[in-house]
């Protein structure tokens, strides 16, 4: 999906999202009636900024409809990426939620690269994991990501990198050209990484923090939750059966009593 941070001046974040887009795609002619998007003011640095997310609005209903056919409806979908990052600051509890931080989720195949500032996603890029020379790969997606810092609207890049996942490959790659080649203070992690498990679940918490302050593809045309989904019938039928059989007997031993 598409992904951008653009700083806006004062007013410029009640535009709609289409106008949005339109201005950071900077493109009279793209497509944008067959875009689902999703716009997040914030700021950082002491600036105002507005982070913009769009994926095909073929892909969204094809996931409605597999979602649908679980019997289920779809109340939230959002980027990988964004799930992923909440499950990082979440698994790094000591450290400073605001900090600004270049995260790499490693898959078997891929590698994806975000700029971040605590849990919001500011600039990010994916691309094939180079196999047999990993850490090339590693750096050149770190330094690209962190080149854009300054058309995101941020006044330093990040000075901290964490890489997540196929902890096999530390071994592999020579540390101190690592560290040369990357900021001094850079950490490899197990999780989360780009496993689909891993992901999953990061969305699945997400869902559950039920914090409407972050991308949801589905914000505006949301599935109405079926009643039967919502109230618990049968746990309902099972309390009141078994209250009718507890008053049974104890009307029971008390007519036994008085008798």
């Amino acid at each position: 999906c598409y992904f951008a941070t653009r700083p806006i001046n004062a007013g410029g974040g009640n535009a709609s999202p289409r106008t949005l887009l339109r201005e950071s795609l900077r493109s009279t002619t793209a497509k944008l009636d067959q875009l689902s998007i999703d716009v997040l003011n914030w700021q950082a640095d002491r600036r105002q900024l507005v982070s913009i997310v769009a994926a095909p609005l073929d892909r969204v209903e094809q996931i409605r409809e597999i979602v649908g056919n679980s019997k289920h409806s779809l109340q939230r979908l959002e980027p990988a990426a964004n799930a992923l990052i909440s499950a990082a600051v979440e698994n790094e509890r000591n450290e400073r939620r605001d900090r600004l931080v270049t995260r790499v989720f490693l898959g078997d195949k891929s590698l994806l690269s975000v700029m971040t500032k605590g849990t919001r996603a500011i600039h990010w890029q994916s691309i094939p994991l180079p196999q047999g020379d990993e850490g090339s790969g590693i750096v050149s997606i770190v330094r690209s990501v962190e080149a854009a810092y300054s058309a995101c609207g941020l006044e330093n890049p990040p000075s901290s990198v964490r890489i997540y996942g196929r902890q096999e490959l530390e071994a592999l790659i020579d540390r101190q050209w690592l560290m040369d080649n990357l900021p001094d203070d850079f950490r490899w992690l197990d999780s989360p990484s780009m496993k689909p498990e891993h992901i999953a679940r990061a969305c699945a918490d997400n869902f559950f923090a039920s914090d409407e302050d972050e991308f949801d593809f589905v914000r505006g045309h949301r599935e109405p939750l079926k009643l039967s989904r919502v109230v618990p019938y049968k746990e309902i039928v099972l309390y009141l059966v078994a209250a009718c059989a507890l008053a049974f007997v104890l009307f029971d031993r008390l007519k036994q009593t008085e008798s």
